[in-house]
């Protein structure tokens, strides 16, 4: 993975392993998500204006299930929230 030179990260000897565990669950139901979904097609041939739309989008769609809807549907969109911006963050560094 490449890292741009100007990320910050904090001094901190437990940074690394504080979260790790729950970084890999997380990881790995975002891997499962995108599998299920590969027939819409690469995300990455959209514009950065078309994935933030899908981003700010998905982000109404965790509210509604945040606010009326269950864990499970609450946990199911901020997993499609975080390959949007996984999709923005790698898109971008395409442009640098």
């Amino acid at each position: 993975m490449h890292i741009p030179a100007n990320f910050d990260v904090e001094d901190d000897e437990h940074v690394g392993t504080r979260y790790a565990e729950e970084v890999d669950e997380f990881c790995a139901a975002m891997k499962n998500k995108l599998m299920r979904r590969a027939h819409k097609g690469d995300f990455m041939l959209e514009s950065l204006f078309d994935l933030a739309e899908g981003l700010c989008a998905e982000v109404d769609e965790l509210q509604t299930e945040l606010d009326f809807g269950t864990p499970e549907r609450a946990m199911d969109e901020s997993i499609d929230v975080a390959n949007y911006a996984l999709f923005i963050y790698h898109k971008s560094m395409q442009n640098l």
